[in-house]
């Protein structure tokens, strides 16, 4: 079975979840082909099972969120969020898992985009990550997996493409960058973001603007806000954040890009 499917059976499948470790082990094992990489393999592969152990299965998770997901001015999906920490040597890490539901229809076109996330965040980034997605009836995966300061990136769509980034090369993922520069307390920074879905780093300016009081999901939040402008994107637009347990958590987006308007607005906190 390709590897897209079988992330794809393993997020839509709960049951499914004790073959994450077959579908990394596939995986790494192209990512990694040296002799002298077999110990950072297996250490790679321990830390996937890890996260997969912990995000299967959701109702064990800490805080579980839905969006909604408006995209000029009609609601066209939604977004399901489950997040959970983990203590380990000392420093708590972020389990988070994301499902992704879009279907928008119109006189002339129809599209459906289905995906779900997986990934572990460590005090210093980004360590693991995976992505298996069904846009239009075509499948892809992502997986990504730090290790010795090398962030080691498989992409499939129309083929597989493997990357390697130096982590010096970046400052944060496209997964944790906004976390980042509010922990970093800066009014204004442009951060070298590795935007994982495009292989590529992005440069992205954020601004920290006043904070503000939001009424979402029957709850009332004191938001940190920031803005932010990519380059690689042309995306612009501003982000309101929430102080919990486990972190920053985002209760509203929106953003803008030629053609589109788009928000991300919390409906249930859970």
């Amino acid at each position: 079975m390709p590897l897209a499917e079988l992330l794809e059976a393993i997020a839509s499948d709960p049951e499914l979840s004790q073959w994450l470790d077959e579908a990394m082990d596939e995986a790494i094992d192209e990512m990694f082909e040296d002799e002298a990489e077999k110990e950072a393999k297996k250490a790679l592969r321990k830390a996937g099972q890890q996260e997969a152990d912990s995000m299967d299965a959701p109702a064990g998770a800490q805080l579980r969120l839905q969006y909604r997901l408006i995209n000029n001015g009609d609601q066209v999906g939604t977004l399901e969020t489950w997040r959970s920490t983990r203590e380990e040597g000392g420093q708590a890490n972020l389990l988070q898992q994301h499902r992704l539901r879009i279907h928008s229809e119109g006189f002339l076109f129809s599209y459906r985009l289905d995906a779900d996330e997986k990934m572990l965040i460590a005090p210093d980034g980004l360590r693991n990550y995976i992505n298996s997605a069904k846009e239009d009836g075509e499948r892809s995966s992502i997986v990504a997996g730090l290790d010795a300061g090398v962030m080691k990136l498989r992409l499939e769509e129309d083929g597989v493409k493997q990357y390697r980034f130096q982590q010096s090369e970046y400052d944060a993922t496209s997964e944790d960058a906004a976390q980042v520069f509010l922990a970093g307390g800066q009014s204004e920074a442009v951060m070298r973001v590795l935007d994982l879905e495009h292989a590529k780093i992005d440069q992205i300016r954020y601004h920290r603007l006043p904070d503000e009081t939001l009424e979402l999901a029957g709850q009332r939040f004191q938001t940190r806000v920031l803005s932010f402008a990519s380059t690689l994107r042309k995306a612009s637009g501003r982000q309101w954040y929430a102080a919990h347990s486990t972190g920053d958590v985002l209760v509203r987006e929106y953003s803008q890009e030629p053609g589109e308007k788009n928000e991300c607005i919390l409906q249930q906190w859970m």
